[in-house]
């Protein structure tokens, strides 16, 4: 799935030296995301007031950027018995402003990892937060202009635009490199795991479930099911 290849890439990356630093395993989980049909609403982000300047002509507020809040969910296990290693992502994550919208709306990342944050719009955008984890600002910034933001604490950071009060993001920090997406049809899996206890979560801005303790063995496959509401 294209839009969580990064994700993937950092499961198979740090799953390479995983007989020299951790124990070696070949345990799998194998798992499905439900949300609840009272739930699954329709995803609006209101794009706020109208906007002008001399690079844009007028934005119309009001548009469904997703209609599948499967977009958002992001599955994640942190080991109860052994520390992982953790690497910074590369190539850089992406967090763009298109559209006086932030893309992607929900983006997981590693302690350590740098964080590339670009305005496709032809319009002024600032990245801001205020979060206990990490604060930040990055300024005003005009269209095409990159700029790097490293994120060293584990933690979740909602960032917004303060130019744009209706634009918000969440970047969510971790300490583990056993991160993914599920699919369209909320379809995941992890693979290679070494054996040990595991404790599932899963992260959505809108909806939530309890997280889950998990034994993996190697040559064995946990199958889970998980209802967000």
């Amino acid at each position: 799935m294209q839009r969580s290849a990064g994700l993937f890439f950092l499961i198979l990356f740090c799953g390479a030296g995983l007989a020299i630093s951790q124990p070696a395993g070949t345990g799998q989980v194998s798992g499905e995301i439900e949300i609840s049909a009272g739930q699954a609403q329709v995803n609006v982000r209101s794009r706020g007031s109208v906007y002008r300047s001399r690079y844009q002509n007028k934005k119309t507020p009001g548009a469904v950027i997703s209609a599948d809040p499967m977009q958002d969910v992001v599955v994640y296990l942190t080991p109860l018995d052994f520390t992982p290693p953790v690497a910074p992502l590369t190539p850089f994550p992406r967090l763009v402003q298109k559209d006086v919208t932030f893309n992607p709306r929900v983006l997981a990342i590693t302690t350590g990892t740098s964080v590339l944050i670009v305005n496709e719009d032809r319009i002024y955008h600032n990245v801001f937060s205020k979060s206990q984890v990490q604060s930040f600002n990055i300024g005003k910034r005009i269209t095409g202009e990159n700029v790097y933001q490293v994120f060293n604490k584990p933690g979740l950071i909602q960032v917004f635009c303060n130019i744009h009060s209706n634009m918000s993001s969440h970047i969510l920090v971790l300490n583990t490199p056993y991160i993914t997406k599920p699919d369209d049809d909320g379809k995941f899996s992890f693979r290679d795991l070494p054996d040990g206890r595991y404790l599932v979560e899963v992260f959505h801005p809108d909806h939530s479930v309890e997280p889950l303790k998990i034994s993996v063995k190697s040559g064995s496959i946990n199958k889970i099911k998980l209802t967000l509401r």
